[in-house]
């Protein structure tokens, strides 16, 4: 009787503990990817809340006491107009609310290697520099790279570099560009997807330069939805938008990108003289519409051409889901394909990085010969600049 007890209880502890593992089984997993999918989606939120800062924002005078010790440094500022909060704070406005006083401000006009190279000279009397420039994603590497040659001249100031978003959101696409600095050089591609900071601390990985220049992280800040607009762009970010695809188009003739009139950087037109079956541009609209821009047909006066153009003013509301270098493509093919005589200045080989786009649109290299070469640098860059990112998500390359 007691054996038949005694088997009864092992036979019950036995399904308790088969139960009990059962349970671990089926339910461990889901409880794992409840907590992934919950990290992943405070990471996706964080940016719209009110813990967003910029690195400009972050910035103390902890910090700046603990990189420069000594009393009352002296500071610069290099900012530009573009470089404000979402309250339209500029960056001085902000540093001195959080204590910092900046003895001198120094405006960046144009974002090119020349102008903040020639503003870095001047600004080696300081005892420290803060940079804070809300760059358009489109002449970072120039930045970049004036920053550094101002580094290492002779009694260079401590650098302190304050990131900011790149605006042309996180996709990294096209040709690769060389950029060189002295015997050392390195390559990015036309759109990097990278912030500022996060190009500094490759550029300067990758080009084996040992400086000291401090960068200083955006808070919570999420690549894919920060600064992202979806709703109808201004002019101002249409302007900039349309810059990612109008700017390689300029160079091609008889294109007119709408340069010298209100429309500049938003069309895509041809001068009138030349005949072009208004059935075409609506071929190209749809095409364009597939890829996510939308177009309307309109007419204006070409001052640089003299002359009157038609075309396709461009809208685009999120720079985000567009790929603009396979839209490039797409719009050269269209014309050629049209019967119309591309020409392509030397500086578009300059602008694209490489003679393979040209050589593609005029049949003398394959689409699979394009594809593997472009593809190919784009997945090396983007392994290569792995531990360069700073946020998340990461950057998403797009193949051709």
């Amino acid at each position: 009787m007691w054996r038949v007890a005694y088997q009864a209880v092992q036979h019950s502890i036995s399904l308790t503990k088969i139960f009990f593992i059962f349970s671990l089984i089926c339910f461990l997993p889901q409880m794992f990817i409840v907590g992934h999918k919950k990290r992943h989606a405070h990471i996706a939120l964080t940016p719209n809340a009110t813990d967003f800062k910029l690195a400009v924002q972050v910035l103390s005078a902890d910090y700046i006491k603990h990189i420069c010790p000594q009393p009352h440094p002296s500071i610069a500022l290099i900012t530009n107009n573009a470089a404000r909060d979402y309250a339209g704070s500029s960056s001085s406005a902000i540093l001195a609310e959080r204590g910092i006083q900046v003895d001198a401000t120094f405006d960046l006009e144009v974002a090119d290697y020349k102008e903040i190279a020639a503003i870095m000279d001047n600004c080696r009397a300081y005892d420290l520099v803060l940079i804070d420039l809300q760059d358009t994603g489109c002449h970072t590497v120039q930045v970049v790279q004036g920053i550094i040659a101002g580094v290492e001249q002779d009694s260079a100031p401590t650098i302190v570099l304050l990131d900011r978003p790149n605006l042309l959101g996180p996709k990294i696409e096209g040709s690769l560009l060389v950029a060189s600095h002295g015997a050392r050089s390195t390559k990015f591609p036309l759109r990097t997807g990278m912030t500022i900071g996060e190009l500094m601390h490759y550029y300067m990985a990758h080009t084996q330069i040992k400086l000291p220049i401090q960068v200083v992280a955006m808070h919570n800040y999420d690549r894919s939805i920060c600064m992202r607009t979806t709703e109808h762009a201004t002019t101002e970010q249409q302007k900039l938008y349309g810059s990612t695809l109008c700017n390689l188009l300029a160079e091609v003739m008889p294109l007119d990108v709408g340069l010298a009139t209100e429309h500049a950087f938003t069309v895509v037109a041809l001068p009138q003289e030349i005949e072009f079956n208004k059935k075409n541009w609506y071929e190209l609209q749809i095409q364009l519409r597939n890829v996510g821009i939308e177009s309307t047909i309109c007419s204006y006066y070409s001052p640089p051409k003299k002359c009157y153009c038609t075309g396709l003013k461009l809208q685009i509301d999120d720079m985000f889901a567009i790929d603009s270098f396979n839209t490039l493509l797409t719009t050269l093919v269209f014309f050629k394909q049209c019967g119309l005589t591309l020409g392509f200045t030397q500086r578009f080989d300059d602008l694209v990085g490489s003679p393979m786009v040209r050589l593609y649109v005029d049949g003398k290299v394959s689409r699979a010969e394009l594809k593997y070469t472009i593809n190919y640098d784009l997945e090396q860059f983007y392994r290569q600049a792995f531990n360069a990112f700073m946020y998340h998500p990461l950057p998403q390359v797009v193949l051709v």
